[in-house]
């Protein structure tokens, strides 16, 4: 049974295609006359494909360097291939013989990660730099996966967090998916709660990691693995926690189960579970897109009291609202260190279209698309450079794209 087939019960695995906020089948017409391009604050840029119909892009560096998928054409199919866009061109990275890739993070030295097929058939994690992809191996299984969702996956000294299938190691259960730290050469075991089966999500620059693991009882808890040691983050007095994203400080986001049934996003800090509350509703959205960054900020998605999905930033103490872009529900996705978040969002809940965002200054902005129904950013630099999706025509193909703030014309 494939990797991320055996582990869903640990991590929800999403596509970088997601699917729409309001379905809305009728905007035939209002597609025709809907204009390209991006929004009087941004500049859009379409990445274009590797050759066949679609791209998607997941990550974006400092440097403006962007990752993702995108078809390529292998006789009469199309298959996923990671790629590469810098300079104004798509590069192709290529598999480890098999027949699909996706790339799903990169650093600013241009190192980048995410998984692939080998010729045998199975999922490998790898590392591509100076031209070239290596295969990170496995802990002794056949499959090895950099999950899609959570935060960083490969930090600033070439460290990787994934998961892999092991084989019988002395000492630790038998033989389920196991989190792994990929670093110098090396995949290390970070083993489990107790429990036969544990996901890594996410690491800082320090080589920080966590995820989420089985418990001796068959619960799921988050966990935060440093220097050697596994520790149970512990829920907030439910049965689960889930761990997503870690800044620099060691501080950790995620969510948990509470004592009263609901779902609710926590920060961890100072060896202590915080609830951060909702914005009325009993549960988070979309948890596994909760992002925290070095101040301290953090961003998802939670029902409001009416029952809408909603964006929000949470900051000294406080969630707030982000609102919407006219529609009835917005999501965040990622969010950089000047507290800037991206996301997608519903123009109107009358039309149904759904736009990227950014949100700056207190002011959700919309991104533009390149004329179908559908746009949405998944991830943001240090610069406000952002990357993501958009619909290209009224069938809803999608291309990756690039959107940049528009110079400022000085008289």
């Amino acid at each position: 049974m494939k990797l991320f087939l055996r582990t869903i019960v640990l991590a929800t695995v999403v596509s970088s295609c997601r699917e729409p906020l309001e379905p809305n089948l009728d905007r035939l017409d209002a597609l025709r006359s809907r204009p390209a391009g991006g929004s009087q604050a941004t500049q859009i840029v379409d990445l274009g494909t590797l050759g066949g119909l679609e791209s998607f892009a997941q990550a974006i560096n400092d440097r403006g360097q962007v990752v993702g998928r995108s078809d390529v054409v292998l006789g009469v199919n199309f298959q996923d291939h990671g790629f590469l866009w810098q300079a104004g061109a798509m590069q192709d990275l290529g598999t480890l013989g098999g027949s699909r890739s996706a790339a799903v993070d990169i650093n600013n030295r241009g190192q980048i990660t995410g998984w692939n097929y080998t010729a045998s058939g199975n999922t490998h994690a790898f590392l591509w730099q100076d031209g070239v992809m290596h295969d990170l191996g496995t802990l002794g299984g056949i499959e090895s996966q950099v999950s899609v969702v959570g935060g960083r996956k490969i930090n600033s000294r070439g460290q990787v967090v994934g998961t892999s299938t092991t084989g019988p190691v002395p000492g630790m259960p038998c033989c389920g998916p196991h989190a792994f730290l990929w670093s110098d050469g090396v995949m290390h075991d970070l083993g489990t709660l107790g429990g036969t089966q544990s996901v890594g999500v996410a690491l800082n620059r320090h080589g920080q990691v966590v995820g989420n693991s089985r418990t001796s009882g068959g619960e799921t808890h988050a966990f935060l693995w440093s220097k050697g040691e596994l520790r149970d983050l512990g829920t907030l007095g439910g049965q689960y926690s889930l761990a997503w994203a870690i800044n620099n400080a060691g501080h950790v986001v995620g969510s948990s189960e509470t004592a009263s049934g609901e779902i609710h996003p926590f920060l961890w800090k100072r060896d202590r579970m915080i609830d951060l509350g909702t914005l009325g509703g009993p549960v988070i959205f979309n948890d596994n897109e909760l992002t925290i960054n070095n101040r301290g900020q953090i961003a998802g998605t939670s029902m409001t009291s009416s029952g809408a999905q909603h964006a929000f930033l949470w900051e000294n103490g406080a969630m707030h609202d982000l609102g919407t872009l006219g529609g009835g529900a917005s999501i965040a996705h990622d969010m950089n260190d000047r507290g800037q978040v991206v996301g997608r969002s519903n123009e109107s809940s009358a039309s149904g279209f759904e736009d990227g965002f950014v949100w700056l200054h207190g002011v959700m902005v919309g991104l533009g698309g390149l004329g179908g129904n559908g746009a949405g950013a998944e991830s943001i630099n240090s610069r406000g450079q952002s990357v993501g999706s958009s619909a290209i025509n009224m069938l809803g193909h999608r291309h990756a794209v690039l959107w940049s703030a528009r110079p400022v014309r000085r008289w």
